[in-house]
C-alpha cells in the first residue's frame, strides 16, 4: 500500500483544495485505491479557519491539525504516521504531496509501474495547473535509469520513497518553510542526501516526458531571496560532510551565478548573494 503524507498550512488547503483533490484522485486510480492518506494542516492558534470534517474525511483517511509551523517537522510527523502503520495496514512506499502540487494521470502510472524500484517523476513549473499542457498526456515511451542528481533534482515529492529504507531518516527540523527554522530552504536536498547515501541507491527510474506540475516562483526573485541562506548552508554541510568534486563544482557554479546576477544587476542580487555567503561561512 501507498501511503501520501500532506503537509500544508490552512490558508493553503483552503485555497488548493480542488487541485489537491484531483491530484489525489489520480493517485488513487492508479494504485487501484491501495493509497492511505495522512494530512497534516498548520494552523494558527487564533486562526478561525474550520474546514468541516466532511471536507477533510473526503480528502484524508486520518489528518491532524498543528498549531506548530514548519515544513520539516511536519513531514517527519508523517515519517512516524507511516512507520506506525507500516505493518498493519501494509504499506511499503511513502509519497510527500504538497497542496499546490499536481499529479496526473501519466505520472501517477508511472510511478505505480514502477513502484518496485527507485524512481521519481521530474516537475515543471506551470502558472495555471488548469491550462492545456496538464491535461495533455504524452505519448513518448523514453523511460531511462540515470544517475541521482539531488541538486538539480531537489524536490522530495518527487520521488517514490521505500518505506523500509527510511529507518531513522528524519527531516532537519531547523532547515526549510517554518516560523522557528533558521534556514528557509534545504531541507529536501538533505534528506535525499541521507537516504540515497545510507542505502547505496545510485541510479533511478525516470521519464523525461512525464512530469508532475509545480507552481511558478515569483517574478520579483523573493524565493530566491527567502531560500538564499538556507541554499548556503547545504553546501556547506555538503562540501564538508559528504565532499566530493561534483558539490564542489556544483558550489562554484552556484556563487558565479550570484556575482553575474550582481554584475547584470538583477532585482536583490546583492542581498540573494550575501545570504549565501551568511549561510556558508555562519559556524
Amino acid at each position: 500500500m501507498l501511503f501520501i503524507g500532506v503537509c500544508c498550512t490552512e490558508y493553503d488547503f483552503d485555497k488548493n483544495l480542488r487541485g489537491l483533490a484531483e491530484s489525489i484522485t489520480s493517485i488513487k486510480k492508479a494504485f487501484s485505491n491501495e493509497v492511505f492518506i495522512f494530512g497534516v494542516i498548520q494552523k494558527k492558534e487564533s486562526s478561525k479557519f474550520s474546514p468541516s470534517s466532511i471536507i477533510l474525511k473526503s480528502i484524508f483517511n486520518e489528518y491532524i491539525i498543528t498549531h506548530e509551523f514548519g515544513v520539516s517537522c511536519s513531514r517527519n510527523k508523517i515519517i512516524e504516521k507511516a512507520l506506525f502503520y507500516k505493518d498493519s495496514f501494509g504499506i511499503n512506499s511513502l509519497l510527500f504531496h504538497d497542496s499546490s502540487i499536481r499529479w496526473n494521470d501519466r505520472a501517477s502510472n508511472f510511478i505505480f509501474a514502477n513502484r518496485k524500484k527507485p524512481v521519481y517523476v521530474k516537475f515543471k513549473y506551470c502558472k495555471n495547473h488548469e491550462n492545456k499542457a496538464y491535461r495533455i498526456a504524452l505519448q513518448k515511451k523514453d523511460d531511462r535509469f540515470e544517475t541521482i542528481n539531488i541538486l538539480t533534482n531537489t524536490y522530495v515529492g518527487s520521488y517514490l520513497l521505500d518505506i523500509n529504507s527510511i529507518k531513522d531518516i528524519r527531516f532537519n527540523e531547523n532547515f526549510g518553510p517554518g516560523e522557528k527554522t533558521e534556514y528557509k530552504s534545504g531541507e529536501d536536498v538533505l534528506f535525499l542526501n541521507a537516504y540515497f547515501n545510507r542505502n547505496g541507491i545510485k541510479k533511478i527510474k525516470t521519464c523525461p516526458s512525464t512530469f508532475l506540475f509545480h507552481p511558478s516562483r515569483p517574478t520579483d526573485y523573493s524565493k530566491h531571496l527567502l531560500y538564499a541562506k538556507g541554499q548556503g548552508r547545504v553546501f556547506r554541510l555538503l562540501l564538508t560532510e559528504h565532499f566530493n568534486y561534483y558539490y564542489l563544482y556544483r558550489f562554484a557554479l552556484f556563487l558565479s551565478n550570484g556575482l553575474l546576477r550582481c554584475i547584470l544587476c538583477k532585482k536583490n542580487s546583492f542581498t540573494i548573494l550575501k545570504e549565501r555567503l551568511i549561510g556558508f561561512l555562519k559556524g
